[in-house]
């Protein structure tokens, strides 16, 4: 370059650096062109941003540039960046810091007071008769679902944020195969696997969501298995995570997150397995903002939880919106390394999340009413009513089991919950020794202190000398009350009563009859299909069939359609396989 070049370039940096720092002048006067830069600021937020606000008054906007289209809280990092960049771009320089906050807080308000209300969702919202999903992309691309199938569209009346750490879902793709996701899991059994396709339909409802319990021996590849179930929901850059050490913690990630996934935790305290179940069936937490003395934030939502700890649900409230998902050892000959495993979910992703669509939409336009509601009712009856989209999938299993058969679902489903109230009793010491005790008999009648001295003589001293141990009858009967839903489904019930005359001593009668879900699947049962299912006179010895699963046609009612109303996925018998 030229002396006299340079000279030039010289000049008119010198003439640009006084005009910038004109345009600087102040935190909020004029600039000296007549507007001041909280007002500049709020002329470019006038341009492709929308200001809504949510049912809890949180002020939102949905910004517009181009191809890409995002939602953010007004006061969050995405929409100041939005707001920041216009104005860098606009004028060369940043603006002060007070200027930004004042316009930020102006936008808030039109947003609060002027703006209409919204709903606004993170990455599943159920709207009338529709599913939305958020694909998590710069377009801002949502999945419409709906009795007549699913689409691509690129706006909706619902609005979905993207929360840090959210990445992207694969565009979805037709013509799948459910029977391609055993190739990303090592399920045990046919029952074990629908049952992981029943927790990712039911993931994709808005709830209320049942927890996925993975549980097997080291080598299971529980890990890994819990981040392919989330990969294919909700694909995030911390795909598993430590349980949190309060509340607070939990509602944090709870916003952040649709799917939440827990690993390599040694315990369950008390406290965080009640927000859990909060968590997964509805019933919001409220929990004290930081760096406040009386200001609280209130989490009320529900998300699908993923957990790889080993015995996670042995509490009974826990245990009943659990599914428990057997995964077996991987031979030393069958072990993929992780470039291996990421190139197969890439592969096959696309085409998953496509088929879970079609059976979603089929759900949609086949709702179903079972005769029986377990505990988790809206869960089951969404699957089954999704359930037939896959009737006739061939699946890779042994040859008695290899087709999905309408109403499997569900038989797989009790069949699960029964596991569970095992695994709650088996847990429970008090649960082990009330069962040894009424296997010798059908019916108990005494005090609770009579019936701590005969559980007694049934423990060992190490099991009596556990703090878990009750120390009297009071500590007795608060036990009981919390096992008499999982001992009433193995067939033990019991009653609370007062005994006559001037004592008025309480007394408890406790009487074993026939579990009730045993009962009713008696009849119809195949004898091929009970193999290792035994009856004793005193109480029923379940295990596991081949197949995990035992058939009742009678469990389930069909309630397809609407009069007048054509649906193409109503009275679709099988997929295209």
């Amino acid at each position: 370059m030229t002396a006299t070049a340079n000279g030039r370039a010289a000049e008119t940096a010198a003439q640009q650096r006084p005009k910038a720092a004109k345009r600087q002048k102040g935190d909020g006067g004029e600039d000296g062109e007549g507007k001041s830069q909280p007002q500049r600021l709020l002329a470019l937020a006038e341009e492709g941003v929308e200001l809504f606000h949510d049912a809890d008054d949180e002020a939102f906007a949905t910004v517009i540039e181009g191809k890409r289209r995002f939602t953010s809280r007004v006061d969050g990092r995405a929409f100041k960046s939005a707001l920041l960049q216009r104005f860098h771009r606009e004028h060369g320089i940043a603006p002060s810091d007070e200027p930004l906050r004042t316009a930020v807080r102006t936008l808030e308000a039109r947003a609060r007071f002027d703006g209409p209300e919204r709903e606004v969702a993170l990455r599943i919202a159920r709207g009338e008769g529709t599913i939305l999903i958020n694909l998590g992309r710069e377009d801002g691309a949502l999945v419409e679902i709906t009795p007549n199938g699913w689409r691509i569209v690129s706006d909706a009346p619902i609005r979905f944020i993207r929360s840090p750490g959210m990445l992207p879902l694969p565009i979805p793709e037709r013509g799948g195969r459910i029977a391609s996701l055993a190739q990303l899991l090592h399920v045990e059994t046919k029952a074990d696997f629908l049952m992981v396709v029943g927790w990712l339909l039911g993931a994709l409802a808005a709830g209320p969501y049942p927890i996925a319990a993975l549980t097997g021996e080291q080598g299971a590849a529980k890990s890994s298995s819990s981040r392919t179930l989330r990969r294919l929901i909700d694909p995030n850059r911390a795909l598993l995570r430590s349980l949190p050490k309060e509340e607070r913690d939990l509602a944090v990630t709870a916003m952040n997150s649709h799917v939440l996934a827990f690993d390599n935790v040694s315990g369950l305290p008390a406290w965080l397995s009640d927000a859990l179940c909060k968590l997964a069936t509805g019933g919001g937490f409220s929990c004290r903002a930081l760096y406040t003395d009386n200001a609280e934030f209130i989490f009320d939502g529900r998300r699908p939880i993923i957990n790889g700890i080993e015995d996670f649900a042995t509490r009974g409230d826990l245990a009943d919106r659990c599914l428990m998902l057997r995964l077996s050892p991987i031979p030393e000959g069958e072990r993929r390394t992780e470039a291996e495993l990421d190139q197969l979910f890439q592969r096959e992703a696309a085409r998953l999340l496509g088929v879970l669509l079609d059976a979603a939409a089929y759900g949609l336009a086949n709702p179903m009413t079972l005769r029986s509601r377990p505990r988790m009712a809206d869960f089951a009856e969404w699957v089954a009513s999704c359930e037939g989209f896959f009737e006739g999938a061939k699946l890779p299993f042994d040859a008695a089991t290899a087709v999905w058969r309408r109403g499997d679902f569900m038989l797989a489903y009790s069949a699960n919950r029964r596991d569970a109230t095992e695994t709650v009793l088996d847990a429970d010491s008090v649960g082990v020794a009330l069962r040894a005790f009424m296997e010798a008999r059908t019916s108990w009648t005494g005090t609770a202190t009579d019936l701590l001295g005969e559980l007694a003589t049934l423990s060992s001293d190490g099991t009596r000398r556990d703090r878990e141990w009750p120390a009297n009858a009071r500590g007795l009967a608060g036990k009981l009350r919390r096992l008499a839903p999982a001992l009433r489904r193995t067939g033990i019930e019991i009653e609370h009563i007062r005994a006559g005359g001037k004592t008025r001593a309480r007394l408890m009668t406790i009487t074993y009859t026939q579990p009730p879900e045993f009962a009713s699947e008696q009849s119809d049962r195949p004898k091929s299909e009970v193999e290792r299912g035994v009856r004793t006179q005193s109480r029923t010895v379940r295990t596991q069939s081949e197949s995990g699963i035992v058939r009742n046609k009678s469990l389930i009612q069909k309630d397809v359609g609407r009069s007048g109303r054509k649906f193409p996925y109503a009275g679709r018998q099988r997929c295209r396989w």
